[in-house]
């Protein structure tokens, strides 16, 4: 199976398999959510290049079970289209409509550009196909 170059590029937040050593950098197991670059020059951190900074280690939005469960939510709606709620979008609850179109648009976003890296190329490294066109002087 290959990765995609975001899946590559993106350091691994998981807490079960991160070295003790990397846990103290990112300062896990303490009960703050807002290091700044103050108290520490890996703050604010980002998963992947480019991507959104965090005034903590990612990984501790995972420890929360029920914003867990919102985000499979949000996922799960995305991808079959279902709502929260039978009947249409006037029948649900508040915070669902809010999160929901939060959501989509940067879902969206990441699922395009994956699909586009692994059809493009991340432009550091040459497909198979440029160097082919390449070599028959195109």
């Amino acid at each position: 199976m290959t990765r995609s170059a975001s899946e590559v590029e993106a350091r691994p937040f998981d807490c079960a398999t991160c070295p003790k050593k990397i846990k103290k950098l990112r300062r896990c197991m303490e009960d703050r959510w807002d290091f700044t670059a103050e108290d520490s020059m890996i703050f604010p951190m980002q998963i992947s290049k480019g991507g959104s900074l965090f005034s903590f280690c990612p990984a501790k939005a995972t420890w929360d079970l029920e914003s867990r469960h919102v985000f499979n939510l949000l996922m799960i709606s995305t991808e079959t289209g279902q709502l929260y709620r039978s009947g249409g979008i006037i029948n649900q609850p508040e915070w669902f409509i809010e999160l929901l179109s939060e959501f989509i648009p940067v879902y969206d976003k990441i699922k395009f550009t994956n699909k586009a890296q692994m059809i493009l190329g991340d432009g550091k490294t040459q497909t198979k196909a440029s160097s082919a066109l390449k070599s028959r002087g195109r």
